[in-house]
């Protein structure tokens, strides 16, 4: 199995998306010729619609959430907040076959909290019913990460985890309403796009990472935020440990400020990836084998 960029491109890999979206006649060979030129224009079309419409309910400050961290912006203005109510994190991932892109092993996963500890893992494998394009990935991947979720939620209520860390973006996104903002809007629970990959948009490029690793990035923990040329903040580079010095893409996804997120995701850090998107994918790994 591969990621879906391993194929091609998917939310969050470095690509102008002004150029390769419209490139229609690698979309057509991507999708094998199940779908052709017109019926992709037409997904495009209504995957535009749906997801303006869907954006309405879109929330990007700290709205009922069930837990409280400190931040770094309370350290600075000294506000006496240094308690946690956080006991899960979710995450989920979806990895592709390399030979049938249709096919596909989902992961959904919930660590505990301050422990990172798997307490629950379930993969399943799935086909996608829909073709990929690139900026709608969230129209393949959320109706069956929805299922295995309400699933969760029916049956583990208990456990069911607070904030849901996303192997993709949130609002870090050509229309601001990536994978991590779909599937939160969908399941109203607050999500967390990270993504490995820049996705270029709003001026943001190559050059304006390199820049602003330089300038802010030397120890894990450190960020910077992604602000484009209209002077929107689209979401925040973060050196996720010491040693890894590639920076992870950090955006809102539902029901969160970016503060919150950048905290959330810089507490999950022991390697290069955060805890709950790596247990995803190193699980579903395992379950090939």
């Amino acid at each position: 199995m591969l990621k879906e960029e391993g194929n091609t491109h998917k939310e969050g890999e470095e690509i102008n998306n002004e150029q390769e979206e419209d490139d229609e006649i690698s979309l057509e060979r991507y999708n094998k010729g199940v779908w052709n030129i017109e019926e992709l224009k037409n997904f495009k079309e209504e995957w535009i619609k749906e997801q303006t419409k869907l954006k309405i309910e879109l929330k990007t400050s700290d709205t009922n959430l069930t837990f409280n961290l400190t931040t770094d912006d309370d350290l600075r203005n000294n506000l006496n907040n240094n308690y946690t109510t956080l006991n899960y994190i979710g995450g989920v991932d979806i990895s592709f076959d390399k030979e049938d892109p249709k096919k596909a092993v989902a992961s959904v996963v919930v660590l505990n909290f301050p422990e990172l500890k798997i307490i629950y893992q379930k993969f399943e494998n799935v086909i996608m019913n829909y073709p990929y394009i690139p900026g709608f990935l969230a129209f393949r991947e959320v109706p069956h990460l929805k299922v295995m979720i309400e699933e969760l939620r029916e049956k583990h209520a208990d456990i069911f985890p607070q904030i849901i860390l996303v192997d993709g973006n949130g609002v870090l996104h050509q229309r601001g309403f990536g994978l991590a903002s779909h599937l939160g809007v969908v399941l109203d629970i607050p999500t967390i796009g990270v993504a490995k990959k820049l996705y270029f948009l709003d001026g943001i490029t190559r050059e304006t990472v390199k820049e602003l690793t330089k300038q802010h990035l030397r120890k894990g923990g450190d960020y910077a935020n992604l602000v484009g040329e209209s002077g929107t903040i689209h979401g925040a580079l973060l050196q996720p440990t010491d040693n890894c010095k590639r920076p992870l893409y950090i955006s809102i996804g539902h029901r969160v400020c970016l503060s919150t997120a950048i905290e959330v995701v810089k507490r999950c850090c022991k390697f290069k990836i955060p805890e709950p998107i790596r247990a995803a994918d190193l699980g579903r790994r395992k379950e090939e084998e």
